[in-house]
């Protein structure tokens, strides 16, 4: 986790093998990561810098934050698919 006002390295958090794409869900501040290796995405909380849930995918290599609905989407290289996380629930 990088401090935006002076660019200092504050936090470095485990995820999961070939982090690939992360996202900020400014809805409730939680740092999404997809991690193609373990097909996994990584859920971070912003408040405290830990992984609060790991979401299995089918090897995740992009992902991006919808702010019109808070939702999270995922490309899906193992499946060519997308997936939809809600961001409220990280389902």
């Amino acid at each position: 986790m990088i401090n935006g006002s002076d660019n200092a390295v504050i936090a470095t958090v485990e995820v999961g093998q070939t982090p690939d794409a992360i996202t900020f869900d400014s809805s409730n501040g939680n740092v999404y990561v997809a991690n193609e290796g373990s097909s996994t995405v990584s859920v971070i909380s912003g408040s405290n810098d830990s992984v609060i849930a790991t979401i299995r995918r089918d090897e995740p290599n992009a992902i991006t934050y919808d702010v019109s609905n808070h939702d999270i989407y995922v490309t899906n290289g193992g499946s060519d698919t997308v997936s939809v996380i809600e961001g409220s629930n990280n389902a």
